[in-house]
């Protein structure tokens, strides 16, 4: 298991590079995976999490988890509720989901309304998407049907079950910006999980967050003059 992990987390294209893990939240971090490797090699017993930090001497606030919890956070804060408008651009819903999620466990004090501007999305046999994805109580379940998801899928009409290219990306994002028109006067932030996908917003003067789990060219035209541009 330990050498499926460190092959997942990047030993071969990667390189070893496992830094993104130490500003994760994630309770293990690359130590874990390198030392207990390291140990069962030279036929040494499983170290568990704390005695790795006891026998490499690492301290306690060495990586993002440690550091939250050893913060110093008040009890209350005086903010009134902050209201966030998120539409966010995906094709495998619990991937849409996940940085969703994140949003509404850290950000307290904020109510988060989001827009899965793709609603159809992967696994179509997900059996009740805003139970299993969306039952935080800062976050709403979008199921909204209007012209913009009508655009989408009329542009991506078989998201849920295939990675098939997009067509035309520039001519997409000038249609969605004429689609969407003042509506995207109350959008806060765009969230897209396809980096392909984030070009349909990026003309749109708007923070936009990548949060990718697909190949940076997945769903895009296998094109010299598109990959290359």
């Amino acid at each position: 298991l330990l050498r499926h992990a460190q092959f997942l987390l990047g030993s071969t294209t990667m390189r070893n590079a496992l830094d993104f893990m130490e500003s994760s939240s994630w309770p293990i971090t690359s130590l874990d995976v390198v030392a207990n490797l390291q140990a069962m090699e030279q036929g040494e017993a499983f170290r568990l999490p704390q005695d790795i930090r006891l026998h490499f001497q690492t301290p306690p606030g060495g990586t993002a988890a440690g550091a939250l919890s050893t913060a110093q956070v008040p009890d209350s804060f005086e903010h009134s509720v902050v209201r966030i408008v998120v539409w966010e651009l995906g094709v495998h819903a619990s991937l849409s989901a996940e940085p969703l999620q994140m949003w509404a466990r850290l950000l307290s004090r904020a109510q988060l309304h989001h827009r899965n501007l793709i609603q159809d999305q992967y696994p179509k046999w997900l059996p009740d998407r805003c139970q299993t994805l969306y039952s935080h109580p800062r976050l709403t379940c979008d199921q909204e049907q209007d012209d913009i998801t009508e655009l989408f899928r009329r542009r991506i009409p078989h998201s849920a079950t295939s990675k098939e290219p997009i067509a035309d990306i520039d001519e997409f994002a000038e249609e969605f910006l004429a689609v969407a028109g003042a509506r995207l006067n109350n959008v806060d932030i765009f969230l897209c999980t396809i980096a392909y996908l984030c070009l349909v917003v990026e003309s749109i003067d708007l923070p936009v967050l990548g949060y990718f789990g697909h190949p940076l060219l997945f769903m895009v035209p296998d094109e010299h003059g598109v990959r290359e541009g």
